[in-house]
């Protein structure tokens, strides 16, 4: 009971703070913390573009998506968008590529760090014993 009564008086002294869930506010703190981890990932770009993805198919309306979706499918039959098809798949395999080649930058800089680490010790105790 103290706990909740020291939460509303915090709720309280906030000018700003709404009482009541929405959607939208529960919505934005995971959304700001998985762009601010693709920020740290590198992926921040395509965080965006997901992103706006679906703020495009949750801002059309019913009836229009499924419009589109059918327009997009019968594109598909007519050979005209396996261009871009080909292009995402493109995109899909530089990522994996990229992702695969920095592991082993990592890897081959973390080796050579821990030679260097060993030579300085080896080094250093060849001093130590001379002195």
């Amino acid at each position: 009971m103290p706990a909740q009564q020291s939460q509303n008086k915090r709720v309280q002294k906030s000018p700003n703070f709404k009482q009541g869930n929405s959607w939208v506010g529960d919505l934005t703190y995971p959304i700001r913390d998985v762009f601010i981890e693709s920020l740290g990932k590198g992926q921040f770009i395509a965080a965006g573009i997901i992103f706006f993805i679906g703020l495009f198919f949750y801002r059309l309306p019913a009836n229009e998506l499924s419009s589109f979706f059918n327009s997009l499918l019968d594109r598909l039959e007519v050979n005209n968008i396996w261009g871009w098809c080909l292009f995402v798949l493109a995109m899909i395999g530089w990522f994996i590529h990229y992702k695969l080649v920095s592991r082993g930058y990592a890897r081959e800089l973390n080796r050579a760090l821990h030679e260097k680490e060993e030579l300085q010790s080896k080094f250093l105790d060849i001093i130590n014993k001379k002195n």
